[in-house]
């Protein structure tokens, strides 16, 4: 298990607030799920580094096709 700092205060809100579609964040640190063994585990860091935003990447694949066409062909 990975061991993880307690939960920090992130102090109070800053003058000038990373704002997005309308929604103000104190924190302008992003944290991704990628790297976490688990849910509980990426909650945990979230806490503890303050961050008010994670970011999830999604895999798309398709099951009516070859593993090789499964690409979206989209730019």
């Amino acid at each position: 298990m990975t061991a993880v700092a307690p939960a920090r205060d992130t102090g109070p809100a800053i003058d000038d607030p990373l704002v997005i579609a309308g929604r103000s964040y104190r924190s302008r640190l992003l944290t991704g799920t990628g790297k976490f063994k688990d849910l509980d585990e990426t909650r945990r860091a979230t806490e503890a580094a303050g961050a008010e935003i994670v970011t999830v990447a999604i895999r798309w694949s398709s099951s009516k096709s070859s593993p090789t066409r499964a690409r979206s062909t989209r730019t």
